[in-house]
């Protein structure tokens, strides 16, 4: 509906453009909005009614904004800005130039942030860093309610639609199940919508009690006092999803935390990704897809801030194939590093979204390191995550860390390349001493990878405080399951009851750490031995416990929401 007589470039050879861009060493910052509807309503308000996107006086608030919404020629709107967006991320395949994605909502929730991304990504220096202007003031808010007259009718239009998620259901008066019984022609996409009626399933989710305001916002959800409410019922809705095998479930693999035998559950019960890795033997993905681990850039990259902090649209993941199905050695390759066994963490508000259908036939994906620092709650499929006693966690994982640095002495050792063990010459201290290796590890990892990906890359720059417990508590609350290892054979029936699963081996032998079996008390033992330093054996003890006190009451909290679910779903606890 609009030719793009004042924005568009029209008519370009993309061959020569290329050319220009490569000629000049171009790097490309690319905005996109998740929301193509409200994008949509954008041009539309603009285009067919005259209302600018910006002014240099009036407030949005004040201004009279509604207007009628003409819903088939809407519908040509949102056409065009989805096409418009397609051919625009062609063209920026083509161009095959350093490319920084900006999501339009990561950027209006952290405008510091996002301004930082792009000036690191530009090689800017901090004194060369860009203010925001304060020159324009956006006109209209983004509530659909304020800016549509006939809202009920564009919300009913669009709810048994993809679109759903995006029209905010805290701003539709009429209930989601009042218009599911309305009935149309895509009913069938929300088949078993209407099972939420029924109380009798309510059990198979535990009832959130509170959510961090951020992640409601982040969900569409503005009344942050009915997020809880709003998030039992993604919750519930996510899980009946994975149960018609219409959406995969999402393990958090907390590293160290019975990952790899969860993985092998699954799949006896749902296909999963257990892929061979180039290049290292008798290793597989683990559940985490092997897309995950194409185009790694070279090392040097990896353990690069900006890499580490990227990232990944929807249009990454969508994208995303390999041409011979081998690790590209290059940042150049066709599509973008998706960040290997830690990608969720990666993952922007719309890459969350995306996961279904990047995955459209695997019914278990896991994957390691830290949450997003956006957590989208109302993602379709349904998260689980497992808990450890964090002595026992941090010990096993300080024997992974020796078993990596020997057998790969090139690689730092550390998970999701998080932390470095250095001697004093700056090297890997390969034969570092649990002591030592204590002091380089990050506190508390658990409840830094529940905050998201700043809090655990950045651990030394972001000290927690205790109201980082509560937002961390919280977050627990948006999984449909919190299993506990300590607790194998209950948590694998939990899995059986919420999923209906029909093949779980509740005895099932758990991973052995590589470097070999052995317990907990075992690895301190001989940690206490090598520490013959003047602060004694027992000074090592409580030095772990002190830089773990966050993740031992998470873990407690974890257990709770466990217990509940358990008696919720009758699982026997005697």
């Amino acid at each position: 509906p609009y030719d793009g007589k004042r924005t568009g470039f029209r008519d370009l050879d993309m061959a020569e453009v290329k050319q220009v861009l490569d000629r000049r060493n171009v790097s490309i910052i690319l905005t996109t909005r998740y929301n193509s509807i409200k994008a949509a309503v954008s041009w539309y308000r603009a285009r067919e009614n005259g209302l600018n996107q910006f002014t240099l006086s009036a407030s949005a608030e004040t201004a009279d904004q509604k207007i009628v919404f003409d819903m088939p020629k809407f519908e040509k709107w949102l056409r065009f800005v989805e096409e418009t967006d397609r051919r625009l991320l062609e063209a920026i395949a083509y161009f095959r130039r350093p490319t920084l994605t900006i999501d339009y909502e990561h950027l209006e929730m952290d405008l510091e942030t996002a301004v930082k991304q792009a000036s690191d990504f530009l090689g800017l220096n901090e004194t060369s860093v860009p203010q925001a202007s304060k020159r324009f003031t956006k006109t209209g808010t983004d509530n659909l309610r304020k800016m549509i007259s006939n809202f009920e009718e564009f919300c009913e239009f669009f709810w048994q639609t993809s679109y759903r998620s995006m029209l905010g259901v805290e701003a539709c008066s009429s209930s989601p199940r009042s218009l599911d019984s309305a009935g149309s022609a895509s009913a069938a996409s929300w088949q078993g919508h209407q099972d939420l009626n029924s109380s009798l399933l309510d059990h198979l989710v535990v009832h959130p009690n509170s959510s961090n305001p951020k992640d409601c916002y982040t969900s569409g959800w503005s009344d942050v006092d009915v997020c809880p409410q709003l998030l039992h019922e993604s919750k519930l809705a996510a899980v009946l999803r994975a149960r018609r095998k219409e959406s995969p479930v999402f393990f958090k693999h907390v590293h160290k935390a019975g990952g790899t035998t969860l993985c092998s559950v699954a799949s006896e019960n749902v296909l999963v990704d257990r892929s061979s890795l180039p290049h290292v033997k008798n290793w597989n993905t683990n559940c985490v897809p092997m897309a995950a681990f194409l185009n790694r850039p070279p090392r040097t990259l990896v353990t690069n801030a900006l890499v580490k902090l990227q990232s990944v649209g929807p249009e990454d993941l969508l994208a995303h194939e390999s041409i011979d199905g081998s690790i590209d050695s290059s940042i150049d390759g066709s599509t973008t590093w998706l960040g290997g066994a830690c990608f969720y963490g990666h993952l922007s508000v719309g890459g969350q979204h995306a996961i279904p259908a990047t995955f459209p036939d695997l019914g278990f994906i896991a994957s390691e390191g830290p949450m997003p620092d956006e957590l989208a709650m109302d993602v379709a499929y349904p998260l689980v995550t497992m808990l450890r006693k964090p002595m026992d966690r941090v010990l096993s994982s300080y024997k992974w860390w020796k078993f990596m640095v020997h057998r790969f002495p090139a690689n730092t050792g550390s998970i999701c390349s998080t932390y470095k063990v250095v001697d004093d010459q700056g090297n890997t201290n390969y034969n570092a001493s649990l002591w030592e290796w204590v002091q380089s590890y990050p506190d508390n990892w658990v409840t830094r990878s529940l905050l998201g990906a700043r809090y655990l890359y950045n651990h030394s720059k972001h000290p927690l405080k205790p109201r980082h417990v509560v937002e961390a508590k919280n977050r627990l609350q948006a999984f449909s399951a919190v299993l506990v290892l300590e607790e194998f054979e209950r948590s694998m029936e939990l899995m059986e009851r919420v999923f209906e699963w029909p093949n779980v081996d509740k005895h099932k032998a758990r991973n052995v750490n590589p470097g070999g079996p052995s317990s907990a008390e075992d690895e301190l033992k001989r940690g206490l031995a090598m520490h013959n330093g003047s602060d004694g054996g027992p000074r090592l003890i409580e030095e772990i416990l002190e830089r773990n006190l966050y993740d031992m009451e998470v873990y407690e909290y974890g257990k709770k929401l466990f217990w509940q679910h358990l008696d919720q779903l009758n699982i026997s606890v005697a």
